[in-house]
C-alpha cells in the first residue's frame, strides 16, 4: 500500500484543511518531513492511523467511552469549529490490478460528542468491491492494526525498550503479530469455546459440575495471572520509566563532562604554560641567590675594602718611587743627567720627593696586601642597581606566577568535585531502585509461571473429565475433530515461532553486519526461546546491551526492526520519528547510504533539527521525493522545504 495523499483538517493544532503530497516512485521513496518539537510530526503520523482504522487506531478496539474521549482530545475543540476530518488517497497494489481508493474519515461535533462519518470512494464512485461497512474487516485483514505500530513508530521510544529488560515482552509479541501466530491463537480460543458449548449439551450433572468447579478454578488462576501480567506491565514501565531517567542523567552527564574537559584543558594548557616561566625564573632567581645576592648584601663593606686597597697600593707605589729617586741622589746621578749643581739638584729631587711622600700617621689602619689583578677582580663582583631591580622583579613575577598556579589548580580540583556527585547519587539511587524493581519482576514472573502451570493441569483434568462424558455421535465426532485441529494448530503455532525466531536472527545479523562501524563491539546477536535479546563480542563473550553506545544502540534497534518485517510479506508504509536521535555520524550515515533505500517502498521520516542535517542530508537527497517543514504556528502549516 502506498499513501499518495493526506489532507489534515482541524485535527489538533492542523488548523483548516491542510493538503500533502505523499507520492513516491521506485528511485526515491523517501518523504522528509522536519519540524522543531511541537509542531505537530507525531500528531501527522497519528491522523493516517485514525483514517485507516477508527476505533482501533491502537491496535485494540477502543469503547465508544474511550473513543470519544480520544477524539475530544485529537480533534480542535473551539466554539466556531465543529467539524475535523482526515482524507486519504492510498493505492492498494496488494490488489490485481492495484487499486486507487479515496478514504476520509469525518468527525462532527454534536452535544454528546462526535459523530463519525467513513466515505470510501474509486474515481469519485462508491468502491464496488469494498464497502464502509466492510472496509474495517478489509484493512485489518490487510495489515491488522496491532502490525501497523511496527510501521509507524519512535525510533527512540523503541530504540530504548529493545536496550532494556522490555525487549522480551516487544520482540515476543512482534514476532506472534508479524508471523500470523496472532490469528491462529485467536482461532484455538474460539475452538474452545465451541468446544466448551458442545459439552455443555450432556445430561450429565455430576461431570457438568465439576467441569464447571474445574473452569471455576481454571478462570481464579487466569484471573491471577491476568492481574499478574497488569502488575509485570506496571514493573516494566517502571523500569523504562528508570531506564530513561538513567539515560538524561547520563546525557547531562556527557555534556557536563564534556563542558567540563574543555575547561580543564584549558586551565592545563594555562597551567604548562604558566609551569615553563616559572622554571626559566626560578633559574634566574636562584642563580642570582648563589653567584651574586652575598655581593650585594656586602656592597658597603666590599667598597671599604676596595678603597683601602688602592689607598694602600698606591702608597707602595709612592714608596718605590721616592726610594728611586733617593737612590739616584745618592749616587748622584741626577746631577750628571741635568747639568745642574749638586745643591740646585739636591733641591730639585727633594721637592718631588716631598711632593711624591706622604706622611702616614701612626693610626693608620693595617695595610692590606691586594694586588691590581685581586682589586680588578673585586670590582668585577660588584651587582649594579640594574642587576638588583632585574632581580627583584623576577622574584615578584615568580611569586605571582606561583599564585596564579595555586588559583588555576584550585579551579581544576573543582572542576573534577563539583556537582557531579549528585549526579552520581541519583544514579546510585535508580540502581537500587531497579534491583527492587527487577527482584519484583522475578518474583512476578514466578508467580504467574506457577499459575500457569496449575491452568495447564486443570486443563488436562477437565479434558479428562470431557472425554468420560457420554456425547451424541455427532458431537462426540465434533469434540475429536476440535481436538485433532486444536493439536494441529498448537504444533503449528510451535513450528511458526521456532521457524520465525531462527529467521529474525538471521535478518537481524545479516543488516547488522551491514550498518555496523568497524569499532562496534558486537560480532553477533542471538534470541533466546523466552525471546531475550543477547549480543556477543569479537572474543564470544557476551556484551550487555544497555551498555552499548547510543549509535550501536540505534543500529541495534534498526536492525530488529528490518528483521521483523522480513518476518511480514506486508507492504506498508514506513513513517519513522526520532529516526536518528542521538546517533554519531558514522552510524547514521550507514542509514542514509544502506538501509533507508531499501526499508520500505514509502518511508516517512519525521526530523527534528538536530538529526536530518548537513552531510546526512546530502547523502539522503538522491532517495528523496519530497520534502516538506512543519510549523507550530503559522500559515501555511506545512509548506515545501527543510531546516537546511
Amino acid at each position: 500500500m502506498i499513501v499518495n495523499k493526506i489532507t489534515i483538517c482541524n485535527i489538533r493544532n492542523y488548523v483548516g484543511p491542510i493538503e500533502v503530497d505523499l507520492s513516491v516512485c521506485d528511485s526515491r521513496n523517501i518523504i522528509l518531513m522536519g519540524g522543531l518539537n511541537g509542531a505537530g510530526k507525531t500528531t501527522f503520523a497519528d491522523s493516517i492511523r485514525l483514517c485507516l482504522y477508527g476505533h482501533r487506531i491502537n491496535g485494540k478496539v477502543l469503547s465508544e467511552p474511550k473513543y470519544q474521549e480520544f477524539l475530544a482530545d485529537f480533534c480542535t475543540n473551539t466554539e466556531n469549529i465543529s467539524q475535523a476530518y482526515v482524507a486519504m488517497s492510498i493505492t492498494i497494489d496488494e490488489e490485481n490490478p492495484p487499486m486507487d481508493i479515496d478514504i476520509k474519515r469525518t468527525f462532527t461535533k454534536t452535544k454528546s460528542g462526535f459523530k463519525e462519518d467513513l466515505s470510501l470512494k474509486k474515481g469519485g464512485s462508491a468502491v464496488e468491491l469494498i464497502d464502509e461497512n466492510y472496509w474495517s474487516y478489509y484493512i485489518e485483514k490487510l495489515i491488522p492494526p496491532n502490525v501497523s505500530r511496527y510501521f509507524f513508530f519512535d525510533g527512540e521510544k523503541v530504540k530504548d525498550t529493545i536496550a532494556t529488560e522490555n525487549s522480551t515482552g516487544y520482540l515476543s509479541n512482534a514476532v506472534r503479530d508479524l508471523s500470523g501466530v496472532s490469528e491462529l491463537e485467536t482461532l484455538e480460543k474460539d475452538l474452545v469455546e465451541v468446544r466448551r458449548n458442545i459439552l455443555s449439551r450432556t445430561k450429565k450433572k455430576a461431570d457438568l459440575e465439576k467441569i464447571s468447579s474445574i473452569n471455576r478454578m481454571i478462570e481464579y488462576h487466569q484471573g491471577q495471572v491476568d492481574k499478574i501480567d497488569k502488575s509485570i506491565d506496571e514493573e516494566c514501565n517502571a523500569i523504562f520509566d528508570l531506564d530513561q531517567a538513567r539515560v538524561a542523567i547520563n546525557a547531562d552527564l556527557s555534556r557536563i563532562s564534556g563542558a567540563n574537559e574543555s575547561k580543564k584543558k584549558k586551565y592545563k594548557d594555562s597551567l604548562k604554560q604558566m609551569s615553563s616561566e616559572c622554571s626559566e625564573l626560578d633559574e634566574f632567581v636562584s642563580d642570582f641567590c648563589y653567584s651574586r645576592l652575598m655581593y650585594a648584601v656586602a656592597s658597603d663593606a666590599l667598597s671599604r675594602t676596595i678603597s683601602q686597597a688602592k689607598s694602600e697600593n698606591q702608597n707602595q707605589i709612592s714608596k718605590f718611587t721616592i726610594d728611586a729617586l733617593k737612590n739616584i741622589q745618592e749616587q748622584g746621578s741626577f746631577e750628571k743627567m741635568s747639568g745642574l749643581g749638586k745643591e740646585r739638584s739636591d733641591e730639585l729631587l727633594n721637592n718631588l720627593i716631598q711632593l711624591i711622600g706622604f706622611k702616614k700617621d701612626d693610626d693608620s689602619a693595617p695595610i692590606l696586601d691586594v694586588s691590581l689583578s685581586c682589586l680588578s677582580q673585586m670590582e668585577s663582583t660588584f651587582v649594579s642597581e640594574q642587576e638588583i631591580d632585574d632581580f627583584q622583579s623576577a622574584y615578584s613575577s615568580r611569586e605571582e606566577l606561583h599564585h596564579n598556579m595555586a588559583v588555576i589548580q584550585k579551579k581544576i580540583d573543582k572542576i573534577e568535585d563539583e556537582s557531579l556527585s549528585e549526579y552520581d547519587d541519583e544514579l546510585d539511587r535508580i540502581d537500587r531502585d531497579l534491583q527492587i524493581h527487577d527482584a519484583t519482576l522475578a518474583a512476578l514472573d514466578a508467580e504467574r509461571k506457577s499459575n500457569v502451570s496449575k491452568i495447564e493441569d486443570l486443563i488436562k483434568d477437565r479434558t479428562k473429565v470431557e472425554h468420560s462424558i457420554v456425547l451424541e455421535d455427532v458431537d462426540k465426532e465434533v469434540v475429536r475433530t476440535i481436538d485433532e485441529l486444536m493439536g494441529s494448530i498448537s504444533s503449528r503455532i510451535s513450528r511458526i515461532l521456532s521457524d520465525a525466531r531462527v529467521a529474525l536472527v538471521k535478518k537481524i545479523n545479516e543488516i547488522y553486519s551491514v550498518l555496523k562501524n568497524n569499532e562496534d563491539m558486537i560480532k553477533e546477536i542471538s534470541l533466546s526461546e523466552n525471546y531475550d535479546l543477547e549480543a556477543y563480542n569479537f572474543d564470544n563473550k557476551p556484551v550487555k546491551i544497555k551498555g552499548l553506545s547510543e549509535g550501536e544502540k540505534s543500529i541495534l534497534m534498526y536492525s530488529v526492526v528490518y528483521g521483523l518485517h522480513s518476518l511480514s510479506s506486508l507492504q506498508f508504509p514506513m513513517i519513522i520519528d526520532s529516526p536518528i536521535g542521538r546517533m554519531d555520524s558514522i552510524h547514521s550515515d550507514n542509514l542514509a547510504n544502506r538501509l533507508y533505500p531499501i526499508m520500505s517502498n514509502q518511508l516517512i521520516l519525521l526530523s527534528h533539527n538536530r538529526e536530518i542535517v548537513g552531510s546526512l542530508h546530502d547523502a539522503l537527497r538522491p532517495q528523496i521525493a519530497k520534502e516538506y517543514m512543519i510549523v507550530k504556528y503559522g500559515n501555511p502549516k506545512v509548506f515545501p522545504g527543510y531546516f537546511d
